[in-house]
């Protein structure tokens, strides 16, 4: 039977990718967001033909902003990917037999026939589980909202005692968001939530705020991207250095003329500064213990 459109959630989809990524192999890709462009690298590494698939205007737009993304666009192009941009899948039908892959028709008109499909297309907290559970799991982008103790709340806002949420299913507020809530899908934001979470769980009464600077990077290509804070929440994005032919870049973030970011691509040493003006910049009053323990 023919093999299903790929998703990278866990090892087992990253080892059966890895066998299909083979020279000469089509991949379309689908989403041209961190994991899809991460794909798409691996891909070309393996000398395999990359179609990149984005419906926004340029890659990773809505994370980091339109002059990163077009940074992006061009690191993918200047590796041979075909990256079409503005661009959806209007139909997708497996062949079939086995082995016969997928015809492919984009929004542009274009169609191909693809060996492998990979959607990158973001992902969603799963707690449908958590329904019934009490727990307040109904906001905007899903997951469990929390206190920024990471406690669970309820519907009305009250804590549920014994309780927590961390990594990418926990809806906390931040202080670089004005304490709105937010979901964070980074790894490292994971490890630092767990922390939290712990100490809140065995000190019930002496609970640390969850306000860490959240950072991730992407490798594409042979330039690394690393990024600090909250640059999706940006409403304007400033330019320090972009220079494509170096393949470097820094730019930074800000909303209502206050840093909540920034992102550095071939300049790592430089966001060590970034970085503390956020810490600085998170220095909100540490909310008063209420509620259950």
């Amino acid at each position: 039977s023919p093999r299903p459109v790929a998703t990278l959630r866990g090892r087992d989809d990253a080892r059966a990718l890895g066998a299909a990524l083979l020279p000469g192999r089509h991949v379309l890709v689908i989403g041209a967001g961190f994991l899809g462009g991460e794909i798409a690298a691996a891909a070309r590494a393996r000398d395999c033909r990359v179609t990149l698939v984005e419906a926004a205007e340029q890659p990773l737009v809505r994370a980091v902003g339109a002059v990163a993304g077009a940074f992006v666009a061009g690191l993918h192009r200047e590796a041979g990917v075909d990256l079409r941009t503005g661009t959806t899948v209007t139909d997708l039908r497996a062949g079939p037999g086995a082995g016969e892959g997928f015809r492919v028709t984009l929004s542009d008109g274009t169609t191909s026939v693809a060996d492998t499909v990979v959607a990158a297309l973001g992902a969603v907290p799963a707690t449908e589980w958590l329904t019934d559970s009490g727990l307040d799991v109904t906001g905007p982008g899903g997951g469990v909202r929390c206190d920024p103790f990471l406690r669970a709340l309820r519907p009305d806002g009250t804590v549920v005692p014994g309780v927590t949420a961390a990594g990418d299913v926990a809806r906390a507020p931040h202080p670089l968001a004005d304490g709105a809530p937010v979901l964070i899908g980074h790894w490292s934001n994971a490890v630092e939530q767990a922390a939290v979470a712990v100490h809140t769980l065995l000190h019930p009464g002496e609970p640390r705020p969850y306000d860490a600077v959240p950072s991730f990077w992407a490798d594409l290509y042979g330039v690394r991207l690393r990024s600090v804070g909250l640059p999706a929440r940006a409403d304007e994005v400033r330019v320090v250095e972009n220079d494509p032919v170096a393949r470097r870049l820094e730019v930074t973030h800000h909303r209502a003329g206050r840093p909540v970011g920034a992102l550095t691509a071939g300049r790592a040493a430089r966001l060590a500064a970034h970085r503390r003006e956020l810490e600085e910049r998170r220095g909100a009053p540490v909310p008063a213990v209420t509620g259950g323990g």
